[in-house]
């Protein structure tokens, strides 16, 4: 409930505490740069033309990163055409903070850093973005401070977390993010935006492609326009609603702390205990995991699923269930093998799923080749519902999804 105040601060008095920031962010990259310049002997004139770079009153975006390949660091740079349109629009203008660091063996994050920089020394976009060397703690406590919004574009779904985006919301700045990390969990339409959808393409460069569009669309058509509409004296009354319900809703959810713990309930004490295990008897458990894997995955190109079949009606009442009976050829693998689930959710236009549940199926019998598994399935949503029906590996020792991926659909 504390954070429900947030609701309670006039308008203006957050803008202008917003103004503030950001104006304290434009002037310390200001004085980190003509720190930079000196430093290197630059003369006054070009220590003087830092003044020009940046503008206070400007929407201004920040991206800060370890500059590894999967955070896609030049996804802004797709149709850069299209990105000086953005930075020097007339009416709605934005500018970009860029700062970060590749690996010293990471020689594919470096190309992206000079990629940036050559854009912005080269091709006329110094006034509206900068690059920040040197990136630290003090650094990193202006941005998230100071943005208006944090940028995050990773390849789905190789981000783990997202803790800067985390820290922005604290500072009253908004994210726009691939819907990956913390912010897939996070993302409603009233507190940020989303870059694409949960939809994968198997192809990097169409995926790049999408998203890059999808980045220019919102800020062109959703940031820019609400933050730059004015009403009451100047203040974005649009704006300041999204920033307060941001904070209202997810500061209390997401944090630090919660982060921590969960990787430790999820991930580190599971882990210790499955090494620890798999360590028994002379790492017999662990050869005995070892050879499953190797059987499963030369076997797995002959499992299908034959049919599938289900109770259901047209138009069956909120809170009813049905069962689902699947029939399926495991070749040399056994029922103890694999695990049958049915993934449950709304249809969207493209009739893909969206919103799903996973019912884990139960083995009922083998009928010579044929393994039949069948489960119970609750209607919990109104609206237009469907379902998919797999088969994916299963072994108390291993960890499926991580080290053996393999998985089985029913045809279409």
């Amino acid at each position: 409930e504390i954070w429900k105040g947030v609701y309670r601060i006039p308008d203006s008095e957050l803008w202008e505490a917003l103004e503030n920031q950001r104006g304290d962010l434009v002037r310390y990259i200001r004085k980190r740069l003509q720190m930079d310049l000196r430093r290197r002997n630059a003369g006054r004139l070009d220590i003087g033309l830092v003044n020009n770079i940046l503008d206070p009153r400007i929407l201004t975006i920040g991206f800060a990163r370890r500059f590894a390949t999967y955070k896609r660091g030049n996804l802004m740079l797709h149709d850069r055409e299209r990105l000086k349109e953005l930075l020097f629009h007339t009416e709605r203008p934005i500018q970009i903070v860029i700062a970060g660091k590749a690996h010293p063996r990471d020689d594919a994050g470096k190309r992206i850093i000079q990629e940036l920089v050559h854009f912005i020394n080269h091709e006329g976009a110094r006034a509206r973005m900068v690059f920040l060397e040197d990136y630290d703690m003090q650094l990193a406590r202006a941005l998230v401070q100071g943005v208006d919004v944090w940028l995050n574009n990773p390849r789905r779904p190789m981000e783990a977390s997202g803790t800067s985006g985390m820290k922005v919301l604290m500072n009253g700045g908004l994210n726009c993010s691939v819907l990956d990390g913390w912010w897939d969990e996070g993302y409603s339409p009233g507190v940020g935006w989303a870059i694409g959808d949960r939809i994968d393409v198997p192809d990097e460069a169409q995926q790049d492609w999408l998203d890059s569009r999808s980045l220019y669309r919102a800020i062109e058509q959703e940031i820019a326009p609400r933050f730059y509409h004015r009403v009451d004296g100047g203040v974005p009354t649009s704006w300041i609603e999204m920033v307060k319900r941001s904070i209202a809703e997810l500061v209390p959810r997401f944090s630090t702390s919660r982060m921590v713990r969960e990787y430790a309930e999820r991930f580190y004490i599971p882990a210790s205990d499955a090494f620890l295990r798999l360590q028994e008897d002379g790492l017999s458990r662990a050869r005995a995991a070892l050879a499953w894997r190797d059987r499963v995955r030369s076997a797995w190109p002959n499992v299908r699923i034959l049919s599938v079949r289900d109770t259901a009606s047209a138009n069956n009442p909120l809170g009813a269930s049905f069962t689902i009976t699947v029939e399926a050829s495991l070749g040399a693998l056994t029922p103890d093998d694999v695990q049958v689930e049915a993934l449950v959710g709304r249809v969207s236009g493209g009739r893909e799923l969206t919103d799903v549940n996973r019912y884990v199926l139960d083995f009922v019998e083998k009928d010579g080749a044929v393994s039949r598994f069948a489960g119970t399935v609750t209607c919990h949503e109104p609206g237009h519902m469907g379902y998919a029906t797999r088969v994916v590996p299963k072994h108390p020792d291993v960890n499926v999804r991580s080290e053996l991926p393999l998985v089985c659909w029913e045809p279409r």
